[in-house]
């Protein structure tokens, strides 16, 4: 993975030292190591991996597209930015996410105590 990832990346992933140590010795990360510092979101057993990745499809299908576009967009948008300017430009974003029906069906789903029911709008 460190031959993927390299010098440009791994520092900003795993900060300097983590990123140095592994760059230096050539050491290999383990699944485990890799799940603990953040660069992968979950291990999963080979012989369970399509499984996972439909119940991950499904999990992001129960949620309004546009909302995960704008969640996406963000996190893009925002992480290689100053913290500062990174709230302000979320800021706007979830003033303009307020106007959109599905951020509406998601509150009241919320308050009412059920699952939303997204129309991608």
């Amino acid at each position: 993975m460190v031959e993927i990832l390299g010098p440009p990346l791994l520092p900003r992933l795993l900060g300097r030292h983590k990123a140095l140590d592994l760059l230096l010795t050539g050491r290999r990360m383990s699944a485990t190591e890799a799940e603990r510092v953040g660069l992968v979101s979950r291990i999963v057993a080979a012989a369970d991996l399509l499984s996972e990745a439909r119940t991950v499809a499904a999990e992001h299908a129960a949620f309004s597209l546009p909302i995960l576009k704008m969640i996406k967009a963000s996190v893009n948008a925002t992480s290689e930015i100053p913290l500062e300017s990174g709230l302000f430009m979320e800021r706007g974003l979830f003033y303009r996410s307020l106007a959109m029906a599905d951020s509406r069906e998601g509150m009241s789903a919320f308050k009412e105590r059920r699952d939303p029911v997204f129309r991608d709008r």
